[in-house]
């Protein structure tokens, strides 16, 4: 049988190295470091790895996203040397459309790339309001995060917009939540990695997983401007009642 793909990604193109979005699992294509949905084409195997299973194949028939419970139902992205390395980023713009559930578990993460046995690399969490979390070349934990608790201002669906900037501008560390610019920033120089295989995560943050609905994830090997985060948000919002 034929399988139908939804329309490519209608946003900005220039350096989209990720994209996961169960609607449109062709949602880009092309390049040799694009990657979609279902499987990273270019280097071996399944990229995403659904822990739960249950909710998959709704969220690409039908709904669009995925649908978390804080039981396991978190994905696994691919922990090859390869996955890896591209995503190990000094400049980076990471995006994340989420409309989150009750407030059952602190910390509880929409993006992860981070061995949690050390102190490195970065996060998208939310506790009461989003965080983005950078830990740097000593291992020093910066943190921005939006301007309002989300749990006190209504429930919907969200845009989450992190930019790291190149070390060397001051600040170089930012959060922009449904295309406007949240007043925290912070500075970071190069960010501290680990050298061991772990897995890089949507969904989970070590043991604190998310409870609501999360699609439209991309990842970008450069920080975009702030044209181009609203730019985004405005080619995509439709989508979502907004």
């Amino acid at each position: 049988m034929a399988q139908t793909y939804g329309p490519k990604y209608p946003g900005i193109k220039d350096g989209l190295i990720y994209c996961f979005d169960p609607l449109n699992r062709d949602c880009w294509s092309g390049g040799n470091t694009i990657h979609n949905a279902k499987g990273l084409q270019n280097i071996t195997g399944s990229f995403i790895t659904d822990e739960d299973g249950d909710e998959w194949s709704g969220a690409i028939s039908t709904e669009g996203y995925v649908t978390y419970d804080q039981a396991n139902d978190y994905f696994n992205l691919e922990a090859t040397p390869t996955v890896i390395s591209l995503l190990k980023l000094q400049e980076f713009t990471l995006s994340t459309w989420v409309n989150m559930g009750s407030m059952v578990d602190k910390d509880a993460g929409m993006f992860t790339m981070q061995d949690l046995g050390s102190d490195n690399g970065y996060a998208l969490v939310v506790n009461f309001q989003f965080r983005f979390y950078v830990n740097n070349s000593t291992n020093t934990l910066k943190t921005v995060q939006g301007d309002t608790d989300i749990y006190s201002s209504g429930t919907g669906w969200y845009n989450v917009v992190c930019v790291l900037k190149a070390n060397g501008l001051s600040p170089n560390q930012y959060m922009w939540v449904n295309g406007v610019e949240q007043t925290d920033n912070d500075t970071v120089d190069s960010v501290g990695y680990s050298t061991d295989t772990y897995y890089p995560k949507i969904g989970a943050w070590a043991t604190h997983e998310m409870d609501g609905k999360q699609t439209c994830t991309m990842i970008y090997n450069r920080a975009l401007s702030d044209t181009e985060i609203t730019t985004n948000y405005n080619r995509l919002k439709g989508r979502f009642g907004l």
